[in-house]
């Protein structure tokens, strides 16, 4: 289980400048609400900085636990 801070998540909205990570193609809402872990946590993944990254909702719901990110075609 994730336990980001406010100030972690905060930190991690505005270097993206409030915008998605993911860009999931038609499903992208733009901007960023949401803190996504690259690598989830299920997978081995931690709350370190270079793991994180912003999100929209939609993006982060439907990117999920799934890893490797994006998965092989």
């Amino acid at each position: 289980m994730s336990n980001i801070s406010d100030e972690v998540h905060e930190y991690v909205l505005r270097r993206a400048y409030y915008r998605c990570q993911i860009r999931i193609e038609h499903v992208c809402a733009g901007e960023a609400t949401e803190v996504d872990h690259i690598k989830p946590v299920t997978a081995g993944g931690s709350d370190d900085l270079d793991n994180l990254q912003a999100a929209c909702g939609p993006c982060n719901k439907e990117k999920g636990d799934t890893w490797p990110w994006p998965p092989a075609a």
